[in-house]
């Protein structure tokens, strides 16, 4: 009898459960600006909070921001909703400036469904197009609509911000 039949028997599994696949979507902008100057959105503090956070995304205010920009480079994004302090965490997996970011991305209020964000950044004349594509853990699937919305908002909102800058 072999190992698993043993621990079909028991009740127990010594294999995890599958978990299925991850679930991915992609959101496309058009921004006005060169690919360098989108590009520092993502990464300089003080414009990050211009944009990733506020009404759009039920945040009230911003506590702290804090970014180490470089390949295996960490960030912490704290905010307050209310009487709750968020923190959004990550870790920088690919760095290409100004032409490809991808991090990771965990909410304090849900650590045990990091997502995955991959941006690239397109030149044309005076804009840049980015193409956003996030993936979610297989567990998430059920919340594809609503975290595809909040990351729509997100760059709708960076859209706006370079309009006038």
């Amino acid at each position: 009898m072999s190992d698993k039949q043993l621990s079909m028997f028991s009740g127990e599994s010594s294999e995890p459960a599958p978990q299925g696949k991850p679930v991915s979507f992609s959101l496309s902008r058009t921004c006005k600006g060169n690919a360098q100057k989108v590009f520092d959105q993502w990464l300089i503090p003080v414009f990050i909070g211009e944009w990733m956070f506020g009404e759009h995304t039920n945040t009230n205010e911003i506590v702290e921001l804090q970014n180490t920009v470089r390949r295996g480079g960490e960030f912490t994004f704290k905010t307050r909703s209310g009487n709750q302090e968020v923190i959004h965490s990550g870790e920088y997996d690919t760095l290409r400036i100004p032409n490809v970011l991808a991090f990771s991305w965990l909410d304090s209020r849900e650590p045990e469904k990091p997502i995955h964000v991959h941006v690239e950044f397109t030149e044309q004349d005076d804009k840049t197009r980015l193409k956003v594509t996030i993936k979610i853990p297989a567990t998430m699937k059920d919340e594809k609509d609503s975290v595809k919305e909040l990351w729509s908002s997100r760059c709708d909102a960076l859209v706006e911000r370079l309009k006038s800058h």
